[in-house]
């Protein structure tokens, strides 16, 4: 896979959302723990610690970098990628279009995170597209679905 501007070894990464671990793997990089509950674990999301662990091993294989990509509108993908680079791993966020000479920053999450990120209009319009690639309604509504109940609040 091959994104203008952007350089690694880049995957397309929407056969991954199939994993059973796949969105704990995601939310447990998110959560941190306290001293009631302790550090979060697979549990806490009803999955199994062998799915989380398998997705985990494919989302930060060094070899290959996941990009998740959610086309809409007059040709605008948003893109999270999982920059797996062994002494600078993070994701980045960005939006890409064919006419753009450069990517639209919205977020890179590592060591220094840093991010505008995206109106509540924007979210909703983007979960409300039909994209032709990319992550669609093929792999569940759950991306769309997060996206609508969160613009929704």
């Amino acid at each position: 896979m091959v994104i203008d501007g952007y350089e690694g070894p880049l995957v397309a990464g929407e056969g991954l959302l199939d994993l059973p671990g796949f969105w704990a793997a995601c939310l447990l990089e998110l959560c941190g723990g306290d001293e009631e509950r302790g550090a979060p674990g697979p549990g806490w999301f009803g999955a199994d610690r062998c799915d989380v662990d398998a997705a985990l091993e494919a989302l930060s294989d060094e070899e290959r970098w996941p990009a998740f990509r959610v086309p809409f509108a007059y040709g605008h993908t948003p893109v999270v990628v999982g920059r797996n680079h062994p002494e600078d791993a993070g994701t980045d966020c960005f939006v890409v279009h064919p006419e753009w000479d450069r990517h639209g920053f919205l977020a890179t999450l590592d060591g220094h995170h840093a991010c505008p990120g995206l109106a509540r209009r924007e979210l909703t319009h983007i979960a409300g597209a039909r994209p032709a690639q990319g992550i669609s309604r093929e792999h569940g509504d759950r991306p769309a679905g997060a996206l609508r109940a969160w613009a929704a609040a």
